[in-house]
């Protein structure tokens, strides 16, 4: 849960106060440390250009996620020579989504279907971005616990989510992404621009990895739960 999460249980449902607490999604990070060469050879692997700034969207690939704002923000980044989005995952509109991509042709984009986690984990710490997206119809708070694979790896995250969520600000206020709303593509793309940097994205990387140690692992977990066993 999140901060946001526990005041709609408790507006929302006949609860105390006093028995709901934030028990955030964790894991237990994983060091995939990748040489360059390691990356270029990665990203070769799966038809991926080694000399543009690579944002990677892996999950569902739902209603939640908003396939229509997506498509747009795909349309748009066609204009950008120093950028490519790379989705990977399945889901019930995974057809709609690869239906789009044979429409228009994208070029600076690309859709592969799941892969084992092992080749997604490699796949992911090739890229240099990961990406978000939740539809702006939502109103209860959602906070994807896919930004835990993109903070094991270093990485910022760029994320177009719903006003409910208060995932955008958390990510925001602890320098280590930007959010937006998932209705405006053109500031989308201004936010995506902005990761083209490469020392500002590492600096954003590194404190999505500290923020991720020090908050979300299955340990902060753990000791959450234990406590009520200890008193």
């Amino acid at each position: 849960m999140s901060p946001e999460n526990v005041k709609y249980v408790i507006s929302n449902n006949y609860v105390k106060t006093k028995i709901v607490e934030i028990c955030p999604n964790t894991i237990t990070p994983q060091n995939i440390d990748l040489k360059d060469s390691e990356k270029k050879s990665i990203r070769q692997k799966y038809d991926i250009p080694i000399d543009k700034t690579i944002y990677v969207y892996g999950g569902n690939i739902g209603k939640p996620q908003g396939v229509d704002f997506i498509v747009e923000c795909l349309r748009q980044n066609e204009a950008n020579v120093e950028t490519f989005i790379l989705i990977v995952g399945s889901g019930t509109e995974y057809k709609r989504l690869r239906k789009a991509f044979d429409t228009y042709k994208f070029k600076k984009s690309k859709l592969l279907e799941s892969m084992p986690k092992s080749d997604y984990e490699l796949l992911a710490n090739a890229s240099d971005v990961g990406l978000v997206f939740l539809d702006s119809r939502f109103t209860i708070p959602n906070f994807p616990s896919r930004i835990l694979s993109y903070m094991q790896a270093g990485m910022p995250i760029l994320l177009a989510t719903d006003k409910s969520t208060d995932v955008g600000r958390l990510v925001e206020e602890n320098l280590f992404g930007h959010w937006c709303e998932s209705t405006k593509s053109d500031r989308f793309i201004e936010l995506m621009n902005l990761f083209k940097d490469e020392v500002y994205r590492e600096e954003l990387g590194r404190n999505a990895k500290r923020y991720l140690n020090n908050n979300y692992t299955s340990k902060h977990a753990y000791e959450i739960i234990m406590s009520h066993f200890e008193k």
